[in-house]
C-alpha cells in the first residue's frame, strides 16, 4: 500500500519538473525556440484581438468614442482642431490620419489599434528583459500582456489608451538603451515620442521629472549630462511647440496640452463623499458659464477645487486615496460590457458569470504577483524609473479623479512587468526549496549559514507580502466601507 507521505516527494518533483521544462522551453539555448517564442506570442495576441474585433465589428461608437470620432472628422475635413475642443489632440489626429488614407471605416481604425496593441506586447518584452536582465521575465511579461483581458477589450475601442500605451512604451524602450547608443538623432526621437505621448494623454507630463533624473543619472560622463538633456528637450519641445502655440492663439494664454486639468480637479473633488452640496457642485453648464475664455473657466474651476480641498481637511488626501484604492478592486466592466449588450451573440448567464470569475482571477493573480515582484526584486535605475512613473501617475489620479475604472489601464504594462519578475522569483524559490529537500543534495554549508538565514528571511517576506496582498485585494470594499464609518461619509 502506498502512503500519502510517500506520494509527496513525487508530486513535488513533478511540480519542479514542470517548472523546469517551461523555463527550458522559453529560455534555453535552442536558437529555434529563442527565435520563434516572441513572434508566436505576438501572433497569438494579434489573433485574439482580431477575433474579438470580428465579433464586435458592428458595434457603434459610444461615450468618449463618439467625441473622438467627431473631432477626427473635423480634423480630416478642415485640417484643424476646433477651438471648443478641450481634449488632447493625439487620438483625434490619429483617427483623422486613418480616415484620410482609408476613408471613414470604423473597422479599419480599430484594426490599426489591434496592430498597435499587439506591437505593445513586443515593447513590454524588450523593456522587461532589459530592466530585469532576464529573457524569461521578458517572455513571461509579454505572455501576460498577450492574454490580459482588459488589453484585449481596449484594442477595439476608439479611446486613447491603446495609442498612448504604444507611444509611451516605445519612448521608454528608446530611453532604456545604453548611453553609448544615445546619439543625437536617437535622443531627439526619444523626446519626440515623449511629446506625442503627452499630446495623446496629458497625464504623461507628470513623468517629466523622472525622465530628467534618469537622463542625469544614466549619462556616463559629467560633461555629457547637459548635452543629453538639451537634445532630449529639443525633440520634446519641437513636438509640443506647434500645439502650444496654437493653444496660445486660440485660448489667449499658455496651455501646454488641454485646458481641462482644473475642470477635472473640481469635478473629482465635488464627487468626493462628504463634499458640501450646493454652490460647489460641479456641472458642465456651471463650468461653461464661469468665464468667456477657457483660461477664465480654468481659473474659476481651480478656485472651486481649492475651496473643496480646504473643506475636506484634515483627511482629504486619505479619503481620496481610499476612493482610489476602491477603484483598484477586482472588476471587469470593459471585458463583460459586450457580453451584457449581446454583441458576442446569445451567451447565457452562467457563461457570463464564469467569464467574470475568470477575468477577476487573472486580475488578482497579476496584482499579487506584481506586489511580490516589487518587494523581492533587486532594483536598478530602470526599475526605479518604472516605479516612479507609476507612482506619479497614481498620485495624479488620486488628486484629480474621484471614480474612473480606466485610470489603471495606462500603468498596467508596468504592473505586468513586475508581475513577471514576481512569478520568476516564486519559481526560483520553489526550485531551490525542492532541490534542498532531495536526499544527498544538501550543500556542505548546511542550513544555518548566513546565506541560508537570508533564504529563510526571504520565505518569511514572501509569506508576509502574499498575506497582505491577499487580504488587501479581498477586502478593498470592506476597507472603504470602514472608512466611510470612520470619516462619517454619506
Amino acid at each position: 500500500m502506498v502512503s500519502l507521505r510517500s506520494l509527496k516527494p513525487v508530486r513535488l518533483r513533478n511540480v519542479a519538473y514542470v517548472f523546469k521544462m517551461a523555463k527550458t522551453a522559453m529560455t534555453s539555448g535552442s536558437p529555434f525556440l529563442e527565435a520563434f517564442t516572441l513572434p508566436l506570442i505576438v501572433l497569438i495576441a494579434l489573433l485574439l484581438r482580431g477575433y474579438f474585433l470580428y465579433l464586435t465589428r458592428d458595434i457603434k461608437p459610444v461615450m468618449d468614442e463618439v467625441s473622438y470620432l467627431r473631432m477626427a472628422r473635423e480634423v480630416a475635413a478642415t485640417g484643424s482642431f476646433g477651438a471648443l475642443w478641450r481634449w488632447p489632440p493625439g487620438q483625434p489626429y490619429f483617427i483623422a490620419a486613418i480616415i484620410r488614407i482609408a476613408g471613414e471605416k470604423i473597422v479599419v481604425i480599430k484594426a490599426v489599434e489591434v496592430a498597435l496593441s499587439s506591437l505593445s506586447v513586443i515593447l513590454i518584452h524588450r523593456i522587461a528583459e532589459h530592466t530585469f536582465g532576464s529573457r524569461y521575465v521578458g517572455t513571461l511579461a509579454a505572455t501576460l500582456a498577450c492574454i490580459y483581458p482588459t488589453f484585449i477589450a481596449f484594442s477595439h475601442y476608439l479611446w486613447s489608451e491603446t495609442l498612448f500605451i504604444f507611444l509611451y512604451l516605445l519612448f521608454i524602450h528608446l530611453l532604456f538603451e545604453s548611453p553609448k547608443s544615445w546619439r543625437p538623432h536617437r535622443l531627439v526621437l526619444c523626446g519626440a515620442l515623449f511629446g506625442l505621448a503627452c499630446l495623446t494623454r496629458s497625464i504623461a507630463m507628470v513623468s517629466v521629472p523622472a525622465v530628467v533624473v534618469y537622463l542625469w543619472l544614466k549619462s556616463d560622463h559629467s560633461r555629457k549630462i547637459l548635452a543629453h538633456l538639451l537634445i532630449f528637450l529639443a525633440g520634446f519641445a519641437a513636438t509640443m511647440a506647434p500645439w502650444t502655440i496654437r493653444n496660445f492663439k486660440v485660448h489667449g494664454g499658455w496651455v501646454l496640452v488641454a485646458p481641462n486639468l482644473c475642470m477635472n480637479l473640481w469635478r473629482g473633488n465635488s464627487l468626493l463623499p462628504g463634499s458640501p452640496k450646493g454652490s460647489y457642485d460641479f456641472s458642465r453648464e456651471k463650468y461653461e458659464a464661469s468665464g468667456e475664455t477657457a483660461l477664465e473657466r480654468e481659473r474659476y474651476a481651480f478656485q472651486m477645487a481649492m475651496d473643496l480641498i480646504r473643506m475636506s481637511q484634515p483627511h482629504w488626501l486619505l479619503k481620496k486615496f481610499l476612493i482610489h484604492l476602491h477603484n483598484w478592486r477586482a472588476s471587469s466592466p470593459f471585458v463583460l460590457r459586450h457580453l451584457r449588450m449581446g454583441f458576442y451573440g446569445d451567451v447565457g448567464e452562467p457563461t457570463q458569470r464564469l467569464l467574470s470569475i475568470f477575468v477577476q482571477a487573472i486580475y488578482g493573480f497579476v496584482i499579487i504577483a506584481a506586489i511580490l515582484g516589487l518587494a523581492w526584486t533587486r532594483h536598478n535605475l530602470e526599475s526605479r524609473f518604472l516605479i516612479t512613473v507609476a507612482a506619479l501617475f497614481t498620485l495624479t489620479f488620486v488628486v484629480t479623479i474621484a471614480t474612473n475604472s480606466r485610470l489603471r489601464v495606462s500603468i498596467m504594462p508596468i504592473i505586468l512587468m513586475f508581475s513577471a519578475t514576481g512569478l520568476v522569483k516564486v519559481y526560483e524559490f520553489v526550485t531551490q526549496t525542492l532541490s534542498r529537500a532531495k536526499p544527498g543534495k544538501r550543500t556542505p554549508a548546511g542550513f544555518h549559514k548566513p546565506h541560508e538565514r537570508a533564504t529563510l528571511w526571504q520565505i518569511r517576506l514572501l509569506l508576509c507580502v502574499t498575506g497582505i496582498a491577499l487580504f488587501t485585494f479581498v477586502s478593498l470594499s470592506n476597507v472603504v466601507r470602514l472608512a466611510r464609518i470612520l470619516f462619517k461619509w454619506h
